[in-house]
């Protein structure tokens, strides 16, 4: 069925007699909303970033608005933290500005686009914004590593024994 489109529907029947038709009904569909969809956030600061977005289709209607929504719980909606970039009147891919990030922190992203028939989102991607807090936490970690063992459906096998730094 086409979007946004008034249809006329009836049932009917046949047999050796002939046909017969019920009632008329109508409705209307639904308009399409746009198709959008999220690609890796780049230029990750300590309170910004870059997110990246393509509009890959418009929908019914022309998108009038469109951007990027991020959360630190993921699924993130525009009831969350948003740009707002404006409207669309073309498909392709577009970038956004992200502020007021906390450094050091776990972000989930999602492209948007809003047209008449609501607010579609695409795929979800993830980035942990540069730095941490003036909290005395380091920003790397260094861990030392005695033994790795992996069970192999039997028993325990020793595939490192010794003393190793990572970074």
């Amino acid at each position: 069925l086409s979007p946004n489109t008034a249809y006329y529907v009836k049932a009917y029947a046949t047999d050796t007699a002939g046909t017969i038709y019920g009632n008329q009904v109508s409705f209307t569909t639904d308009g399409q909303g746009p198709t959008v969809t999220t690609q890796a956030v780049s230029a990750i600061a300590k309170t910004t970033a870059t997110g990246h977005g393509n509009v890959t289709d418009l929908g019914a209607a022309n998108p009038t608005e469109h951007g990027v929504c991020w959360n630190t719980t993921g699924t993130p909606t525009i009831s969350d933290s948003r740009t707002t970039d404006g409207a669309v009147a073309a498909t392709g891919a577009f970038t956004s500005n992200i502020t007021g990030l906390r450094p050091g922190t776990d972000y989930y992203v999602g492209a948007y686009a809003t047209n008449t028939a609501g607010t579609s989102y695409g795929n979800q991607v993830f980035f942990i914004s540069a730095g941490r807090l003036d909290s005395g936490y380091p920003s790397s970690y260094k861990v030392t590593v005695t033994k790795v063992e992996m069970y192999n459906g039997t028993s325990w096998v020793t595939l490192f024994s010794g003393t190793a730094q990572l970074d």
